[in-house]
């Protein structure tokens, strides 16, 4: 199955999985200036990050695919929103969390990790996207290259083999997305010498 997405003409075979979380840290709301009467969400959250990037760093990171071009799973804190005002302890605290896989043993593994501390820290949490990684192996591509970004390849059985072919430039998600003419000719091309290929 091929995929149209934009690859600037290059032939991907691989896609790196995806897993979001949605924390709520729940406090409880005193006057700072005797903060040990209250739980604070926003400082629960800091220690709940500062340990679960000390657990990313040193069990994770060091785990290495390079059949992709980041080859190890990332994690970010795309956003944190807690607190009302600067002289109380914070009632509540959301944090927003993203990895892009290369193993899926991972998923598991970073699962039962946030699971611990949602217990240790007083948070809740849900899954928002877990989505496998995935690598075919395609005899007639020897230079095979992988992406570090989701597709709807990766929402497809992993029966099935995918490619993921599309003009350039890559632009998706700018203000001014497009491709070139040069690019989309090009891909026409791409497109006959895989059909013909597939069909033998």
């Amino acid at each position: 199955m091929i995929f149209g997405e934009p690859t600037n003409n290059e032939m991907l075979v691989g896609s790196k999985g995806l897993l979001e979380f949605k924390i709520d840290f729940i406090g409880k709301k005193v006057h700072s200036s005797n903060p040990d009467n209250g739980i604070n969400a926003n400082m629960n959250a800091i220690k709940f990050i500062y340990e679960l990037n000390d657990f990313y760093e040193n069990k994770i990171k060091v785990e290495k695919d390079n059949r992709f071009e980041i080859p190890y799973t990332t994690m970010n804190v795309g956003i944190i929103s807690g607190g009302t005002e600067i002289n109380s302890t914070a009632e509540r605290c959301e944090v927003l969390i993203d990895f892009r896989i290369t193993k899926k043993e991972h998923i598991d593994f970073i699962k039962k990790k946030i699971n611990e501390l949602a217990n240790l820290y007083f948070a809740k949490y849900e899954v928002l996207n877990s989505i496998n990684p995935f690598i075919n192996e395609i005899e007639f591509i020897n230079d095979f290259k992988t992406a570090n970004f989701i597709t709807e390849a990766s929402m497809i059985n992993d029966k099935v083999n995918k490619i993921i072919l599309g003009p350039g430039p890559i632009t998706a998600h700018e203000v001014n997305e497009n491709i070139t003419i040069e690019s989309y000719n090009k891909l026409k091309e791409q497109y006959k010498e895989l059909i013909y290929k597939i069909l033998g």
